[in-house]
């Protein structure tokens, strides 16, 4: 009888192959996921095509800069997007952020991902200005006419329960317009997904962030972005040459004309919902009650999360631009190329781009956060046609880090001095988060490279980044898993714990002294299988080393051997680690369980000591002398 064919098949779909729709349904009404998608996302991607991009202008001008040749942002980026905003929140929680219940976890949830499908509608206008005032865009368009039947359908179907969360908080104003119209507010703190727009340190002062969005409310947007580039073209103070003065003096040239012609000076839109405009507006993030101090560490936590989400969107092959074109790294220049195909595909255009940073983010395999709360990249390629090149690919590679960096590790500085009368604090501190470079297969000196690249570009934080073993080409199931485990040193810091853990791997010939540091416990984690979910798939790549806590697995051979249950604390996938191979059976959970998670690297460099047959012998007098 064949054994293989009885085996059940895994009972838990990664969270990408899921049901987008049953996911979304709790959170969001399919009619704004419907009407936000069609009337903004699946616009930026029909605008990029070939055929559209062909006799635009910019395009003719500054073709790598141009919107169409930027990483995706159609309907399939903002639900990537929603999808990784869900996961990092449930990575986060307790870890960057303080920990929720879930009734306030899935009001986080709701809020972010709200913000989510808000935060680049603004991208659907594909002028030089659009790009740039994309995230404004957003902030006002909720208060716009054209948003007062979606904000009534997320009111009443009580979207995520947030619309009855904050009339429970707010029901004091007796009004439910004024409800709405701090609702309105939260949504258009969509705004806070861009770091150039709302830097952290405006995130985490309720006043400042205040001021922020008064400014950013109470104009038009041509008189907004008239008004920051003059600003962002002025020299620094003690600033010598002024390079940008021509610029600057068209830009002042056209806010005078704008200002000649009387145009208007106050957002109407945004106006009409308040009597008092200064005194009104955003007043919430101004009151120092401990129930509305609570709503404001919620709203800042969703905007630290959806920075890290919209940073750590969809790389590696699944990189494309707006319009599905896909997006790699060329091996002999290190630059990178778009694969540009006509609407009929009987024509394809190689573009080779020398900016660093789309050749670094072509590069980029892979970013995430993991259960430790550190940030973790991969790239595809460590390997270049000369060392020359091989630097320069470094070089962006180290450029790419530091933008993701930037929106996922600076988003979780937050204020040290946080009332644990509303949250208990996170339990990593923002200065313990490290930045983990992987190893590239063919190139095992690249991450170190890339931290060297890292070093100079950014030397405040240069003291995070170090090298990092590969999870490249390892079964993604058990990647997954790994990363969302728990680290084996917080464990390790409850003394029955340790002492356990000690007490076992000595008795199975593992020899760790009480007071050792147990070696490469950086990279262990501790996971937690529930019951008839699969460990080992037989036929998979060997990256991970198991010992499980207690009983509860069973082990089904390949080549029809009959099925055995795995013994605690006896190491299983080891020799297929050790020996290079796939692995050569399938492990399924009895009942639910913990293990002890080993990566391939940490298991061979600090836990595979073979022994002689002298130790072997001598081990067993020892025993029997005990004994």
């Amino acid at each position: 009888m064949n054994l293989e064919q009885n085996i059940p098949e895994p009972t838990k779909a990664p969270l990408q192959e899921a049901s987008y729709a049953s996911i979304m349904d709790a959170f969001l009404p399919s009619e704004f996921r419907t009407f936000i998608e069609d009337n903004f996302y699946r616009k930026v991607g029909e605008q990029a095509t070939l055929e559209n991009i062909k006799n635009d202008p910019d395009f003719h001008k500054n073709p790598t800069k141009h919107i169409a040749l930027y990483t995706d942002h159609s309907v399939v980026h903002v639900r990537d997007v929603a999808l990784q905003v869900i996961e990092v929140i449930e990575k986060v929680n307790g870890v960057l952020i303080p920990k929720r219940d879930k009734r306030d976890l899935d009001i986080l949830q709701a809020y972010s991902l709200q913000l989510v499908y808000l935060h680049d509608i603004g991208m659907s206008d594909f002028s030089p200005s659009g790009r740039f005032m994309h995230p404004e865009f957003a902030a006002q368009f909720v208060f716009s006419p054209a948003f007062d039947p979606i904000l009534e359908l997320l009111w009443e179907r009580n979207a995520g329960n947030l619309p009855w969360t904050l009339w429970s908080l707010f029901k004091e104003e007796r009004s439910e317009e004024r409800v709405k119209r701090i609702y309105r507010e939260m949504l258009s703190l969509s705004i806070a997904h861009s770091k150039s727009k709302v830097p952290i340190d405006i995130v985490n002062d309720p006043v400042l962030l205040r001021e922020r969005m008064l400014y950013v409310l109470s104009k038009p947007l041509k008189l907004l972005f008239l008004e920051q580039k003059i600003k962002r073209l002025s020299p620094a103070q003690g600033d010598k040459e002024d390079k940008d003065k021509k610029k600057r003096d068209s830009f002042e040239a056209r806010l005078a004309d704008y200002h000649k012609q009387e145009k208007p000076e106050h957002n109407t839109e945004v106006f009409r919902h308040y009597e008092d405009y200064k005194q009104d507006a955003f007043f919430w993030l101004e009151t120092e009650t401990k129930s509305y101090q609570k709503l404001i560490v919620q709203v800042q936590d969703a905007l630290r999360c959806i920075r890290s989400a919209d940073a750590l969107r969809q790389r590696g092959t699944v990189l494309r631009t707006s319009a599905g074109y896909e997006i790699f790294v060329d091996r002999k220049t290190a630059n990178a190329i778009y694969a540009l195909r006509n609407a009929s595909n009987d024509q394809l255009y190689l573009l080779e781009a020398k900016k660093s940073v789309n050749s670094g983010e072509a590069n980029l395999a892979s970013s995430e956060m993991d259960a430790s709360g550190n940030l973790r990249v991969s790239f595809h390629v460590g390997a270049f046609a000369r060392q020359k090149t091989t630097n320069k690919a470094a070089q962006n590679a180290a450029m790419t880090i530091d933008d993701i960096q930037a929106d996922t590790v600076q988003s979780f500085r937050r204020d040290p001095n946080l009332d644990e009368d509303v949250f208990a604090p996170p339990s990593v501190s923002f200065a313990d988060i490290k930045i983990l470079v992987e190893a590239t297969d063919d190139n095992p000196n690249f991450a170190l490279l890339v931290c060297k690249a890292f070093e100079k570009l950014n030397p405040k934080e240069c003291y995070r980044i170090q090298e990092s073993f590969s999870l490249h080409g390892l079964d993604l199931m058990e990647v997954r898993r790994y990363l969302s485990g728990e680290p084996l040193s917080h464990q390790l810091e409850i003394e029955s714990f340790r002492q356990e853990f000690l007490k076992n791997l000595s008795q199975k010939g593992y020899s760790f002294a009480p007071e050792q540091e147990i070696p490469g416990q950086e990279d262990i984690r501790v996971i937690h299988l529930p019951s008839g979910e699969q460990l080992i798939r037989g036929g998979g790549s060997s990256g991970f080393v198991y010992f499980p806590l207690s009983d509860g697995l069973r082990v089904y051979p390949l080549g029809g051997y009959e099925s055995r249950p795995a013994l605690p604390w006896v190491p299983l996938g080891n020799t297929g680690v050790i020996r290079g191979a796939i692995r050569n059976a399938h492990v399924f959970a009895e009942k639910p369980l913990e293990l002890i998670c080993v990566p391939k690297d940490t298991y061979l460099k600090h836990w595979y000591r073979p022994i002689s047959a002298k130790d072997l012998i001598d081990r067993w007098r020892k025993t029997e002398e005990e004994n």
